[in-house]
């Protein structure tokens, strides 16, 4: 019986749904955190090295799932809001200077495999492209910030730029900056087989189990 219990636990552990991956498509060089962005040091602890940096870049899900948001810092003092899925998730910050974290879950929002395009970032004043919203794929003051090292990722930084009366002299992305993590509904192939495979370990113990009860 218990080993019955421990290749159930098994399965069970090896059953968990694994992450998938979000992929950037580039709108401009890839460069790394502008050296006056308040939190690179902390930016690029958080990805275990220099970060990828990514102005006006695009993203598409290879699969469903949900992306949960994380305030994590912000340096404005104009008030600059992050929003997604048509403003259900919604997050102001309201104080000229944030410390790095600890992160602030601030909603999520669930995503079908392809283009995600709505994440935004506004300010009540700003020089930026478009007034005074910024979309991701379209505007480069709409930043992503990478771990590197791979197209495909799970847990990605929007950087925001409102670039507020200055002529862009502080072009530096730290104005307020959203952690994401996305979280795939479906198992990956490799979880669906390590599942099998846990499952099949059941099926042996029970036979095991049965026959020797018969013996």
């Amino acid at each position: 019986m218990k080993k019955l219990i421990a290749a159930m636990a098994l399965s069970a552990g090896l059953a968990m749904p694994a992450s998938a991956a979000i992929n950037i498509i580039p709108n401009e060089p890839v460069t790394t955190v502008a050296w006056n962005n308040n939190y690179e040091d902390e930016i690029n602890a958080w990805a275990g090295g220099l970060a990828d940096f990514y102005g006006g870049a695009g993203l598409f899900s290879t699969s469903a799932g949900t992306l949960h948001f994380y305030f994590m810092a912000a340096e404005s003092g104009w008030s600059d809001t992050f929003t997604a899925d048509g403003g259900a998730v919604t997050y102001k910050e309201t104080e000229s200077y944030s410390a790095w974290g600890p992160a602030q879950w601030i909603g999520s929002m669930g995503i079908g495999a392809g283009a995600i395009t709505d994440l935004h970032f506004s300010a009540p004043k700003g020089t930026f492209s478009g007034g005074n919203t910024a979309d991701v794929g379209v505007d480069g003051e709409f930043a992503i910030i990478s771990k590197g090292g791979t197209w495909a990722h799970d847990e990605l930084l929007f950087a925001f730029d409102d670039t507020c009366c200055d002529n862009g002299v502080d072009d530096n992305h730290d104005d307020i900056i959203i952690l994401a993590k996305f979280i795939s509904a479906v198992p990956e192939p490799a979880t669906w087989l390590m599942m099998i495979m846990g499952f099949g370990l059941v099926g042996l113990a029970a036979r095991r189990r049965s026959a020797i009860a018969t013996a």
